[in-house]
């Protein structure tokens, strides 16, 4: 996507029409019917009673998870061939893409983990660490942050410092809701550069956070619970709260739905879609369990500010400690 400068920005689409709409794509499309053929039938044909033969040689036990990649996690080359038409897609397509035929249930959750977070290296050169280590367990944990919580998780972007691709495996999925939705960014930016392009104004002027944001993100512009803003700080403007419901509405009018299965596995490329959630319910029998990965991509080339750089350079550094943390905990509020 190449971005030109006229009196507001407009956004022009790559190769394949980056700025879609829900009713412009099929879902069928967003599930890879390959992956059954590919992955089930030729790596994990075996599963459970000989599971060393059905994945790359010595997993998990001799695999040391510092260094999971390319070169540890080998595949067969067509499948490799399969992640490359995968990645295309996150580079040159819609920019997302959800795979499912991973039959989850047939492996311990440490080594469903290991072989996503090993097929993910195929995709994203490094995995960044999280808040917590290099898994995100995403659950509902009554903890403080929304995302931990059932309710809908409004469109935002992760922080766009060194993370280019979201992931996501689904451990569990909740007994109702919880679908996965995506929308485009360059439509919803070509939009209100059209109809509304003194909202571009006020996006693109200065405004004042707890701390600098590298994301699209509205809670924490606003607050949420006791993650409000410091109380030294003034309140967004009228404008810019009208900014952050636009950027909303418009990502929502043009979104697709996904729904999340047991074992279902995700990408997105996070320059070029927004994402958000629905809300769900949990049950003894179905409890929502996602794992995420932050990973950064060589193939994904966006110009970037200084600042930008020098975030995704420390997000990236090479030999940083990886921390493995394979169950979910409540993360605690910080006063």
């Amino acid at each position: 996507m190449t971005v030109t400068y006229n009196k507001v920005l407009s956004v022009k689409a790559g190769p394949i029409d980056e700025t879609w709409t829900k009713e412009e794509i099929r879902l069928e499309f967003l599930i890879d019917p390959t992956f059954q053929h590919h992955w089930v039938e030729r790596q994990f044909k075996n599963a459970p009673k000989h599971r060393g033969q059905s994945l790359p040689p010595g997993f998990p036990e001799f695999i040391d998870r510092p260094s999971l990649d390319k070169t540890t996690f080998p595949l067969p080359e067509s499948f490799r061939e399969l992640t490359e038409v995968w990645l295309n897609k996150l580079l040159n397509g819609l920019g997302f893409l959800q795979i499912r035929g991973f039959k989850i249930d047939d492996y311990s959750k440490e080594d469903a983990i290991i072989a996503y977070a090993g097929l993910a290296s195929y995709i994203g050169d490094k995995r960044l660490n999280q808040a917590f280590g290099q898994l995100g367990h995403i659950t509902s944990n009554h903890s403080y942050a929304p995302n931990f919580q059932t309710v809908e998780q409004v469109f935002h972007t992760d922080t766009i410092a060194g993370g280019n691709v979201i992931s996501f495996l689904a451990i569990n999925a909740a007994e109702t809701g919880g679908d996965s939705l995506m929308s485009s960014i360059g439509k919803v930016y070509n939009d209100i550069a059209k109809t509304r392009p003194d909202i571009i104004k006020v996006l693109a002027d200065d405004w004042i956070l707890d701390q600098i944001l590298a994301a699209i993100a509205r809670r924490p512009v606003t607050g949420y619970g006791i993650l409000g803003r410091h109380k030294s700080l003034p309140q967004p403007t009228e404008e810019q709260k009208e900014a952050l419901d636009t950027l909303h509405f418009l990502a929502a009018k043009y979104s697709v739905n996904i729904p999340i299965s047991c074992g279902d596995i995700q990408f997105f490329n996070n320059y070029e879609v927004f994402h958000a959630r629905e809300g769900y319910i949990d049950s003894k029998e179905h409890t929502c369990h996602l794992v995420r990965l932050t990973l950064h991509s060589s193939r994904i080339e966006w110009e970037q500010s200084d600042y930008l750089k020098g975030k995704e350079e420390r997000f990236i550094q090479e030999g940083k400690e990886e921390l493995w943390d394979f169950n979910p905990a409540a993360p605690k509020a910080k006063h």
